[in-house]
Order: structure tokens, then sequence, then C-alpha cells
């Protein structure tokens, strides 16, 4: 339990200075603020729905993923690739269970999306969005990005899960 809150700690704080906009302790808790809560509650969404279907399941930080997200926002690439965690299943579950434990973490961030949006798009008073409003358009466009990133089918992104589980159900 406490490796996984480690690992939990080191995943947030580790995807908030790879999404840095500034080098300040402003831009990191704004950076926290956006990212920690797109990819921790990408995991943990994984990890409730594998219980909820009998399964177990510990959260692990990807160190080498991370790792290489760090390096390569340390040398301003212009384009950073990595995995900042993932979710250890074990136990038998079914297809269906299996198909949505996978989309379990994507739906996550396609809700925060459409929240984020909502928000967005419903505020008639901008002097009361104003203080909120980098954080929303912040928040729905990491959510929007993870949904679809992690949607692609290739493995071993959650999509891949998703669509060769759909494919043996038919």
């Amino acid at each position: 339990m406490l490796a996984e809150l480690f690992d939990i700690v080191v995943m947030a704080v580790a995807v908030a200075f790879i999404f840095l906009p500034e080098w300040s302790k402003e831009g990191f808790r704004l950076s926290l603020l956006v990212t920690a809560p797109a990819v921790v509650l990408h995991e943990i969404a994984h990890k409730f729905v594998a219980i909820a279907f009998g399964a177990s399941a510990t959260i692990h930080a990807q160190y080498f993923g991370l790792g290489l997200g760090i390096f390569l926002r340390a040398i301003q690439s212009p384009f950073i690739l990595f995995i900042p965690g993932y979710a250890a299943i074990q136990g038998d579950v079914t297809v269906l269970a299996n198909i949505l434990i996978s989309f379990a973490g994507p739906g996550i961030n396609l809700v925060l999306y459409l929240m984020s949006s909502y928000l967005l798009g419903r505020a008639r008073d901008a002097q009361r969005l104003s203080r909120h409003h980098v954080l929303l358009v912040l928040t729905k466009r990491i959510n929007g990005f993870l949904f679809v990133f992690n949607m692609l089918p290739v493995p071993p992104m959650d999509g891949f899960h998703v669509l060769s589980g759909i494919l043996s159900l038919v």
C-alpha cells in the first residue's frame, strides 16, 4: 500500500514537471493541479473497476517511461512521449469486464474533458471564470489528449485492449 502511494506521488510530480509551462513555483502548482488528476484518476479508475469485478489491482509508476519524459522535457524536445504508470491487474475476469477495466481510465479522461468543456461553455460571467479559465482550458486539453492517445488501438494502449476485447466478443 505504501509503495503504491509512493508510486502515485512520483507519477503526479513527474508528470507535473514534464508538462510544466514555466520554471516557477506557480507554474509547477498549475501543472500539478491539471496533470495529477488526469493521470492519477486514470489509473485509479482502472484499479477500482478491476476490484469491482473481483480482481485485485495495484498502481505502479513506470519509472523508465517517466524518466524518458523528464529527459525529453529537460532537453526541450518538441515531442514528448512517455507512459507514466499502469495498473497491474491480477485475477481472472471476463472479456466484458476486461473491456470495461481497460476503458475505465480513458473514460475518466473523457469525463474530465467533457466537464471542463461544459464549464467553459456555460461560463456567462467571464469575470467569475477568469481565475479558473486557464485551469479549465488546460484540463480540457490534457484530458482530451489522454483520452485520444490512450484509445489508440496499438499495444500496450487501453484502446488496443478495448478493441481486442470487442473483436473477441464478436
